[in-house]
């Protein structure tokens, strides 16, 4: 869509029936890989795996940064460094931050929250008015981001901006069983759309009343409840390849890979081989963040370390009423890595607490 875009044609921004008529909220997104391809021209997929290797580079060097500082994020790790130096340098960092993870995917406004909550109490108790500032801005820097970006595409594709599928409808999809799937993602919600021919009011009315039953029908049966909600937490969360590789194989008939290749084996003979270095890794990874939780909170740490610690909970809680999909997860595992190292540091400290006690009590007697 964004090579489209750059090349001036609009077919995806359509009314009733075009993709961002239906999900609206990935259009910064799609105009910031538009500003990408008018450097590199349109379609030049070598250069996003470039720019993607280069993310992904970076992102292990923040790894070590925010381990560091004891934040989760760019905008953690820039808001850490704010409190020490108080510069605002880094505070309109934290806000820039901010800003792009919410054009980059809408539901990082959990983080936003998160920043929200843990300004304000740090403004209160610190008497720091700069912070409410950043708050403030915050806020507003998505709004003006997303409603400069859809007047943007109306202005220039002549279509107007559709107000895009109710919230409503994703929470029912999360909150039924299709298939033997709790709560996963199965285009009923765009099937609902459809037959209404797109008129967004009456399919939010009719999502609404569904979304009513449903919750009837856990109330009354509290068993089911449970299993319903446990296997849907589990099958997202419990999930160690987070669907990328279902997601990365998924390729056309045109651009099959070679059989024997690399690329080939890692959907075929090397899945399990993978799947199981995983879910090793995960399993040593929430293990950590759970040490993180018990061990590694504490008052002598600033309450702003904790932004993205309160996203994560967040993000848990969202998890359970939105329609599932194991892929929504992997941003919160990404700020799990220095979770789990902050926590198992927290919990070798104990451990020699402990040990430094015992051998004291020894040397007494």
């Amino acid at each position: 869509a964004a090579s489209y875009f750059a090349e001036g044609t609009y077919p995806f921004l359509q009314p009733d029936g075009g993709y961002f008529s239906v999900y609206p909220h990935q259009l910064p997104l799609v105009a910031l890989m538009e500003g990408f391809f008018r450097i590199v021209g349109p379609f030049n997929y070598f250069a996003y795996q470039v720019l993607n290797i280069i993310f992904t580079s970076g992102t292990i060097m923040l790894g070590y940064l925010l381990v560091r500082e004891k934040s989760k994020s760019l905008a953690a790790w820039t808001l850490c460094v704010y409190v020490k130096k108080k510069k605002m340098v880094w505070l309109i960092g934290t806000v820039f931050g901010l800003a792009m993870a919410t054009a980059n995917r809408k539901n990082a406004i959990i983080l936003v929250v998160a920043f929200c909550i843990l300004g304000i109490v740090y403004a209160i108790c610190k008497k720091e008015k700069r912070i409410l500032i950043a708050v403030g801005l915050s806020i507003i820097c998505p709004i003006l981001i997303y409603g400069g970006v859809y007047k943007m595409y109306e202005v220039r594709s002549g279509y107007e901006h559709g107000k895009g599928m109710p919230a409503t409808l994703f929470i029912e999809m999360g909150l039924h069983e299709s298939l033997g799937r709790y709560g996963w993602y199965d285009e009923s919600s765009m099937n609902l759309l459809k037959s209404v021919n797109y008129d967004v009011e009456q399919a939010d009315a009719i999502a609404r009343e569904r979304i009513a039953q449903d919750m009837e029908g856990f109330l009354s049966d509290p068993p089911y409840a449970a299993l319903f909600f446990r296997e849907k937490i589990l099958s997202q969360w419990n999930n160690p390849l987070f669907q990328s590789l279902f997601f990365t194989a998924n390729y056309s008939e045109k651009n099959m890979p070679g059989e024997g290749t690399f690329v080939y084996k890692i959907s075929n003979d090397y899945f399990f081989g993978i799947l199981s270095y995983s879910d090793i890794l995960h399993l040593i990874v929430l293990v950590g963040t759970l040490f993180y939780f018990v061990l590694g909170i504490n008052k002598e740490n600033d309450i702003m370390q904790y932004l993205f610690a309160v996203a994560l909970i967040g993000g848990f809680l969202f998890s359970i009423m939105w329609e599932a999909k194991g892929r929504y997860m992997f941003p919160y595992y990404i700020t799990m890595l220095p979770l789990a190292v902050i926590g198992y540091t927290a919990l070798i400290a104990r451990i020699e607490t402990v040990c430094h006690r015992i051998d004291k009590r020894k040397g007494k007697r």
